[in-house]
């Protein structure tokens, strides 16, 4: 239940306008959702209004990086992410999935023919990047995931997501190798991390090739 009403507000900020609505509510710091349509701010209640703007207004570059990457991952309704591409779909006799467009049976369930598809491609990733490290799990399975690329448990059982047949296939073999190495460092210690950089020395400049499927859905390892 909303403690107290909503304020909307207009901001310039550069060369921009943007529509901010603040709802205040009992909280003690203020914080900011962005999308295409508006900026959305919870603050404590009490705050000023004034306050609240400047706060905005020092969050500018933040702002147009997000927005950047809102508008990069705009897909048309036809279009879907593909290996780390806007692909076009299309119905046609007989499924058939390519980097420059994917072609879909008629009558055929989209999501099955992708997911049959991603297992297909990421584990032809995930056994190259088990020669590389030389090490394999107790177990692979594949699930659609919201909050995770992959996994790996305390028994070495790893599971991947089937969602990073979207991503650019450098990011997926990141993700295999990141979960390959926790079968020697099950966290995230300076030790792990040396580990995944024996092999993505670049890690910081591949995990921005991921994909971001909404504004609620921000995977990360």
């Amino acid at each position: 239940m909303r403690v107290a009403p909503l304020s909307v507000s207009q901001l310039k900020l550069g060369v921009n306008d943007y529509r901010i609505t603040i709802e205040r509510l009992p909280r003690s710091s203020l914080s900011m959702h962005v999308s295409l349509q508006e900026l959305y701010v919870k603050a404590p209640l009490g705050s000023d209004q004034r306050t609240v703007l400047a706060w905005v207004a020092t969050k500018q570059r933040w702002i147009e990086k997000r927005i950047a990457l809102l508008q990069r991952m705009k897909l048309d309704p036809n279009e879907v992410w593909y290996l780390g591409r806007k692909t076009t779909v299309t119905s046609a006799d007989q499924t058939n999935i390519q980097k420059n467009g994917i072609a879909l049976k008629r009558g055929a369930s989209f999501d099955a023919a992708m997911r049959k598809h991603a297992i297909e491609v990421i584990s032809e990733i995930f056994e190259l990047a088990c020669g590389e490290c030389g090490c394999r799990p107790a177990k692979l399975t594949y699930r659609t995931m919201v909050r995770s690329w992959g996994r790996c448990t305390s028994k070495g059982e790893i599971t991947l997501n089937t969602r990073l047949i979207a991503c650019d296939p450098r990011f997926i073999r990141y993700v295999c190798l990141h979960e390959l190495a926790h079968l020697k460092y099950l966290n995230h210690s300076p030790a792990f991390w040396n580990e995944v950089k024996k092999f993505v020395p670049d890690i910081a400049s591949v995990k921005k090739l991921s994909i971001v499927f909404n504004k609620q859905d921000l995977l990360a390892l």
